[in-house]
């Protein structure tokens, strides 16, 4: 059976010795597995794999929804969970003109992420009781942009009632809500700036886009503009990539401008990373930006430095940067220096000798 197959090479990556392992399956090859001392044939798997062989055993482990989105799109990325241990799934498709020719990879991240993010009394305090602007939480896949924006949800149940319309490229988030008036709805990236629109027609008090696309910028700035608050996941490196995404797409000749203009309406922007702890399982790190006078500038010169000093002359209002993040959870001895260091801005605070 399919699902014994897929199971059964799943098995072969060891979350204990292999983290970071890649299986790779293609139409037309014979599935590998790829680790630090190279690329090896699964044990077992002598024949290449057809391409109904490929999508029966993708099949098993993406739900029909994500399937039309591969269809629709070519590409998928999803979190797949086997038992406590979590893995990054991509897929590709190599032939346009149909989804006959496949290729996927599942890499093992370790333990699944938490199902809940513990965020900064602070992002509390910044979150408008009433109005508008933008929340952004930022970070690449599978740091958990998502479930940090279920804990933005959460906080707003403890404000004045709102209308609240959800749109995602898939339904993921949970509707649930006793202050808010939640109204959730899919839509396709291009899809998005209408769906906006029809959200303000109707008298949405909050507008939440997991995933931000890019090309929406301008509608969603509008909107935070004009008295609406705009949560969303946005994928980039950094806290200053997203920014820089972002302006780019607001104002295209001038990013600068574009910049400047996103500070402006910036209420909170969180930078996210997922860190292996010592023992397996996943840690939270946050880069916590609040709105500010001085943030549009620091957004305008479009570099990092420019942000790190705008957060360390906020730190009294309890901003603080990825490193000071990650260095507090080394101190407790939550993650080992050397996991630090691999997602560090700063390499050389967390640099060797540990």
């Amino acid at each position: 059976m399919a699902m014994i197959r897929m199971d059964a090479l799943l098995g072969l990556l060891e979350p204990a010795e292999a983290r970071g392992a890649v299986l790779q399956l293609g139409t037309g090859m014979v599935p590998a597995l790829r680790r630090r001392n190279g690329v090896t044939p699964a044990p077992g798997w002598e024949a290449p794999l057809g391409a109904e062989q490929v999508r029966e055993l993708l099949r098993e482990v993406v739900a029909e929804q994500d399937w039309t989105v591969l269809q629709h799109t070519g590409y998928l990325r999803l979190l797949h969970r086997r038992g406590d241990t979590a893995y990054l799934l991509r897929i590709y498709r190599i032939y346009e003109e149909d989804e006959g020719g496949l290729w996927a990879t599942l890499r093992v991240l370790g333990a699944m992420p938490p199902e809940s993010w513990t965020l900064p009394p602070a992002v509390g305090m910044a979150l408008p009781a009433r109005g508008g602007g933008l929340v952004l939480c930022a970070g690449p896949p599978c740091a958990g942009k998502s479930t940090a924006l279920c804990a933005l949800l959460d906080l707003l149940e403890a404000g004045p009632p709102r209308q609240v319309v959800m749109l995602e490229q898939r339904a993921a988030l949970p509707a649930r809500g006793r202050r808010l008036l939640l109204v959730q709805r899919e839509v396709g990236p291009e899809a998005v700036p209408e769906a906006i629109a029809v959200a303000l027609r109707q008298g949405a008090d909050v507008l939440v886009l997991d995933p931000f696309p890019v090309a929406a910028a301008p509608s969603a700035l509008a909107a935070a503009e004009g008295g609406v608050l705009v949560l969303g996941t946005v994928e980039s490196g950094s806290s200053a990539e997203a920014i820089a995404l972002l302006g780019a797409a607001l104002c295209p000749r001038e990013p600068a401008l574009g910049r400047q203009r996103l500070g402006r309406c910036l209420r909170v922007l969180l930078g996210l990373r997922l860190c292996p702890g010592r023992e397996g399982q996943l840690h939270q790190a946050c880069e916590l930006i609040l709105g500010g006078p001085g943030l549009s500038a620091a957004a305008a010169q479009g570099s990092g430095a420019a942000l790190l000093a705008y957060i360390a002359a906020g730190r009294d209002r309890g901003m603080h940067s990825l490193d000071d993040s990650l260095a507090s959870l080394v101190q407790a001895g939550e993650i080992a220096p050397g996991d630090a260091y691999l997602v560090a801005q700063n390499k050389h605070r967390f640099a060797p000798p540990f």
